[in-house]
């Protein structure tokens, strides 16, 4: 199943994503305030801006339910802000190393459909293979 989260009323509509099975508009201040996180939640996060994937983040890595997968689209530079944030905020470090970002496994991706693959290959990896720290992708502990 596939839920479209956005903040914005003009973005969360069924009409611009046709063929997820759910779309939702929320509040930022507490995005998953009305989405069942479980263990068996694969959460991507692609959001404007660094608020905005700060506040997921905090929410998602505060969570009793651990989501096996929290991949993050961002550059290194805004990871890295994003991660001190969350350390000097109190998140665990354990916790921040379960972050995936940059996303995706790296097949050399250059379209938004190709990007979409080489995330779900690495979700199919963790999935297939476990958490492993010692993979050859890029993981955030590169970062």
């Amino acid at each position: 199943r596939v839920i479209v989260v956005d903040d914005r009323p003009d973005f969360a509509t069924n009409e611009r994503f046709p063929e997820a099975d759910r779309v939702v508009q929320v509040d930022c201040a507490d995005p998953f305030a009305d989405i069942a996180i479980h263990g068996a939640s694969h959460v991507v996060l692609v959001t404007r801006g660094h608020k905005y994937d700060y506040e997921c983040l905090r929410h998602l890595l505060r969570m009793e339910v651990e989501p096996p997968y929290i991949g993050m689209i961002g550059s290194r530079h805004k990871v890295k802000q994003i991660v001190n944030k969350l350390l000097d905020d109190g998140i665990q470090e354990e916790k921040l190393l379960r972050l995936y970002s940059p996303i995706g496994l790296d097949i050399g991706a250059e379209t938004p459909a190709e990007i979409a693959v080489s995330i779900l290959a690495e979700i199919i990896a963790l999935r297939s293979r476990g958490f492993d720290p010692r993979r050859t992708y890029t993981h955030m502990r590169k970062v």
